[in-house]
């Protein structure tokens, strides 16, 4: 791409130039084992957001705890 720039003082990238470009690609199995992959990530953390609002309100009862701030003051 840096080959494909031209100016000096301010450096450009044309459209044209851009729609020229060969853009390598790993082939289709790497593709989709890269795909699988970030599907199963995607899994993993939709699992551990839905683990929050359990974990925020524990803490929240222990800080209720430790501070008073339950009422009993």
């Amino acid at each position: 791409m840096l080959g494909m720039v031209s100016g000096v003082a301010i450096t450009r990238l044309t459209l044209t130039k851009l729609n020229d470009a060969d853009i390598p690609l790993p082939p289709l199995a790497e593709q989709r084992r890269i795909v699988a992959e970030l599907d199963a990530e995607a899994v993993q953390m939709e699992a551990v957001r839905s683990l929050l609002p359990r974990f925020e309100a524990k803490i929240q009862r222990v800080l209720e705890r430790v501070w008073g701030n339950n009422g009993t003051q």
